[in-house]
């Protein structure tokens, strides 16, 4: 069987207001079938701009001598805002949690089937 992908997105925008989804998935008929959902909503005003997104991804394993490998699941949440100090001086930050889980029992150390991390971004992004 031939592989394929697909992947569509859609994006709306209305004054500072903005929405947008996406969606793509891939098929090989075997280990590395998977998919992603990303969502998300913006608004900026003036020199703030906040958004708030959303993304889901899975990923199918295979199977081989009884051994599950690279079967998994992943989801993020993150805040992110940001404000213009000057003339191309851009501060930044984002707040995200993200959550993986795995049925893979080639795992060597079996507390990394689950994992959960919660952090922080910030960075200045200088234009000239």
């Amino acid at each position: 069987t031939e592989a394929s992908a697909f992947n569509a997105g859609l994006g709306l925008g209305f004054g500072g207001l903005g929405l947008g989804i996406s969606y793509s998935s891939y098929d090989d008929s075997g280990a590395n079938d998977g998919s992603g959902l990303n969502a998300g909503v913006n608004y900026s005003s003036g020199p703030w701009g906040v958004s708030l997104s959303y993304f889901h991804g899975e990923k199918d394993g295979s199977t081989t001598a009884g051994v599950l490998t690279g079967d998994g699941e992943i989801d993020t949440f993150m805040l992110s805002a940001k404000y213009a100090l000057g003339p191309g001086i851009t501060a930044a930050g984002t707040l995200a949690h993200t959550s993986l889980k795995s049925d893979d029992t080639g795992l060597v150390n079996t507390d990394s089937a689950d994992v959960e991390a919660t952090y922080v971004v910030v960075g200045m992004k200088l234009s000239f």
